[in-house]
């Protein structure tokens, strides 16, 4: 369990790596005093909002796709954690991903969409500056937590970087993403975070493959994203920068404990976790 004082708030930005930091940390907390947003977005977040406040204090772990805001209703100061990702990446992911996945609400509006035809048809917010989005606190008055479709500006980016500063103690990245989980290990005080990647996008050579990147049109409509990653990008560096020389002996043992846990299932896991028990014991 998770030993860092305050509630703990994952923003899971879309097409970062999220379901599989999302289910390390639910580990991290009993589930009676974890609240997930599902994937009735808007609903789950108003029921959270909604709930008694004698109830919402019992609550050390909320998760889910949510802009930046609900710590407003937790009973004690909180802390954020989020994972970022290099915007042309992230949007080649995004289109691969709604256009081919039949359980997503897009799926049957984009599945009919080139990735240019989907980049410029402004029919969510990702797809314009979308983890700027997220992170400045972009929402509706009265609708905390909930994301517009709205253009954003630099205030925006002004606003998801002091945020950050304030109530990010680290965000990770996705393209680093071991190291990432290492930093959180650390600050938060988490046993080693072993697991197996969820809800990949796989490469699509269908009609849905993204033959022609139209970099130009996701570079205009992401600009704040771009150097909202540079920020994140430059300052995830320092961090590791600071770290004793142990770090790298921690990256090495997930990776090969990542290895085991992937190559023999649960119920192998089970056994070696039994005999290297003191590795998954939290960091000091």
């Amino acid at each position: 369990m998770s030993n860092h004082s305050g509630p703990l708030l994952f923003l899971h930005i879309p097409k970062t790596g999220g379901m599989t930091l999302r289910a390390i940390v639910a580990r991290q907390y009993a589930a009676r005093s974890t609240y997930i947003i599902d994937n009735s977005v808007n609903e789950s977040i108003i029921r959270f909002r909604t709930m008694r406040a004698a109830d919402r204090a019992h609550i050390q772990c909320l998760a889910g796709h949510m802009s930046y805001g609900l710590h407003e209703f937790m009973a004690t100061p909180a802390h954020y954690l989020a994972m970022l990702r290099e915007p042309l990446r992230r949007a080649r992911s995004d289109y691969q991903f709604v256009s081919t996945n039949r359980a997503h609400p897009l799926y049957a509006t984009v599945s009919a969409m080139t990735f240019t035809e989907y980049m410029r048809s402004g029919i969510t917010g990702q797809l314009s500056n979308g983890q700027t989005r997220l992170i400045c606190g972009d929402c509706a008055p009265g609708d905390t937590g909930i994301p517009t479709n709205r253009a954003l500006s630099d205030e925006d980016l002004e606003r998801a970087l002091r945020n950050i500063e304030q109530h990010f103690p680290i965000v990770g990245v996705q393209e680093r993403f071991d190291e990432s989980l290492i930093l959180m290990r650390r600050h938060f005080g988490w046993p080693l975070p072993y697991y197996a990647k969820q809800n990949v996008t796989q490469r699509d050579t269908g009609p849905n493959a993204v033959d022609s990147p139209d970099d130009a049109t996701i570079i205009t409509q992401n600009a704040l994203d771009i150097e909202l990653y540079r920020y994140t990008r430059e300052r995830f560096e320092r961090q590791l920068n600071e770290q004793n020389w142990s770090f790298r002996w921690e990256l090495r043992t997930l990776r090969i404990v990542n290895r085991l846990y992937q190559g023999l299932g649960l119920g192998g896991w089970l056994r070696i976790k039994r005999g290297i028990g003191r590795l998954l014991t939290p960091a000091q």
